[in-house]
């Protein structure tokens, strides 16, 4: 098992476990299982589950007690109002299906918790891409996500609240911005696929400017295919939304040439399509068609075949940005203005090897 693999693992204890004492599953002062009962219930190593304890004991959010045990900790009482953040996502108003990200719901759902914890009011706030955001409550800090708009960033800063931006990010502004390394996850998938045997590999995804998150993920694929002395061909570049009916649509043409063994799609859902259009030509996934997805969505593991994906844990990046945002609140000069996360490479079934190699 590779290194990436396993901090995969350790993430996923962490993820769970966050989960259940978020939602009241494990309460304020009850007892957190073992570190031999996690290792048994996510079929890893001891040590991986110990990993994933001492990161949530490090994150203030349980207490371990020698020859006790390890037990979540009480929230703490706030000596005073220590000030309000808020959270906000910005988004095409024609475009809902953006408010359930959920990449952002989870970054958001765990910067939230910490703030909390940390003594912080905390408010949730959705704003239209066109829309003014001087209509929005006073807070000293923001968190800014969603596809902002470079107004609203503009108005923060004007107001003097501290603010990082997730996702969207406007260098000349000053504000810190967190994101996935969208250029490394097109990368490490393609790899995969080069490692696997592909040479004709297929990129889907919606055509977008090159500093887009999708347009990271091209960059990725065609880094990928030269530095492995693959020519990228553009008419195996395929134009989509993420849409699986309007990707089915889109990749059928190129699908039904059969000149190309494997594709990397910039979404899980644009991967259903994909897998769609290839059933419907009489094509097996992932005999004939190996196909890789990107964010490992909750559906992604159940597909048929499970889809092998690059996962973005939006956890981790919600911490991340609430950390980053904490240390400029206590008057620290933020250490970086551009934090990329990288993301990790989930092997299910709907890769392998080609039928046929190259000679």
């Amino acid at each position: 098992m590779s290194r990436r693999e396993k901090s995969a693992l350790y993430q996923e204890i962490v993820n769970r476990l966050l989960e259940e004492i978020q939602d009241g599953t494990l309460p304020p002062g009850s007892k957190v299982p073992s570190q031999n009962r996690l290792a048994e219930m996510f079929g890893v190593s001891t040590i991986t589950s110990r990993r994933a304890l001492a990161e949530l004991e490090r994150m203030g959010v349980i207490n371990r007690i020698q020859g006790k045990g390890s037990f979540v900790m009480e929230a703490p009482k706030s000596k005073g109002n220590k000030g309000s953040i808020g959270f906000l996502i910005q988004y095409n108003l024609s475009d809902s299906r953006q408010l359930y990200n959920p990449i952002l719901a989870a970054a958001l759902r765990s910067a939230g918790e910490l703030a909390s914890r940390h003594g912080f009011e905390v408010s949730f706030h959705t704003l239209g891409t066109e829309e003014p955001f001087r209509d929005i409550g006073r807070h000293q800090a923001w968190i800014l996500c969603g596809n902002l708009a470079r107004e609203t960033v503009e108005a923060v800063a004007e107001r003097g609240a501290v603010a990082v931006t997730v996702n969207t990010y406007f260098p000349d502004l000053g504000v810190p911005f967190l994101s996935f390394d969208n250029v490394a996850g097109g990368f490490i998938a393609t790899s995969h696929l080069i490692e696997l045997g592909h040479r004709e590999i297929a990129f889907v995804g919606p055509q977008l400017p090159r500093y887009n998150q999708f347009g990271g993920r091209l960059r990725g694929y065609e880094l990928a295919l030269e530095q492995h002395g693959v020519s990228v061909n553009q008419e195996w570049i395929i134009e989509s939304d993420t849409n699986e009916s309007t990707t089915a649509n889109a990749v059928r043409g190129l699908l039904g040439k059969g000149r190309v063994t494997g594709a990397f799609a910039s979404t899980d859902a644009t991967a259903l399509g994909i897998v769609r259009a290839a059933r419907e030509l009489g094509l097996h996934v992932p005999s004939d068609l190996s196909v890789v997805g990107y964010d490992d969505q909750p559906f992604a593991r159940y597909c048929q075949p499970p889809l092998t994906t690059i996962r973005q844990d939006g956890f981790e990046l919600g911490r991340r940005a609430f950390s980053l945002l904490h240390q400029m609140l206590m008057g620290d000069k933020p250490p970086t203005l551009r934090l990329e996360l990288p993301p990790d490479l989930i092997r299910r079934s709907s890769t392998q090897a080609p039928k046929r190699q190259d000679s």
